[in-house]
């Protein structure tokens, strides 16, 4: 994820998958690159199309 993140701009929001959910970030890039966690989303929480 660090070579990944280092072409990110300042501004870009991204997500990262997990088997228990999703997380959603942000990243704010000025002399230190900071990312903020926005959302962390459980997989109950999630929904699926091919669940009925």
């Amino acid at each position: 994820m660090d070579e990944k993140l280092r072409t990110f701009h300042n501004g870009t929001s991204f997500t990262i998958g997990d088997p228990l959910g999703l997380i959603v970030a942000h990243v704010k890039k000025s002399e230190l690159t900071t990312i903020y966690i926005e959302h962390i989303i459980d997989k109950q929480s999630m929904y699926h199309d091919d669940v009925i």
